[in-house]
């Protein structure tokens, strides 16, 4: 949420970050983050330290794995390319190019 709450800020502006703010009030839900989640991106991390991978980008992928979601809306295309979820063969990326 932190780094999506950056981009938006710097990109379009406190108007367009308390209206995401907002977004939360009308249904869309944070996750937790767990301890096999934990796990998980550590393994992500160390497999894919050549990249780097990061710690935001292996918390979405350990967190759609654990919950089964196979679509990320993301504007970093090459990690979510390199990377295979252990649950789908890959992600359908969003917006779609």
């Amino acid at each position: 949420m932190a780094e999506v709450c950056q981009l938006i800020e710097t990109r379009q502006g406190g108007k367009a970050l308390a209206a995401f703010l907002r977004s939360f009030q009308s249904g869309l839900v944070l996750i937790d983050i767990i301890q096999p989640d934990l796990d998980r991106m550590s393994d992500l991390v160390e497999a894919h330290a050549s990249i780097p991978l990061g710690a935001v980008d292996a918390s979405l992928i350990a967190v759609t794995e654990r919950l089964g979601v196979t679509e990320i809306a993301t504007l970093d295309r090459q990690h979510f390319t390199l990377v295979r979820p252990r649950h789908v063969e890959a992600f359908t990326l969003l917006p779609e190019i």
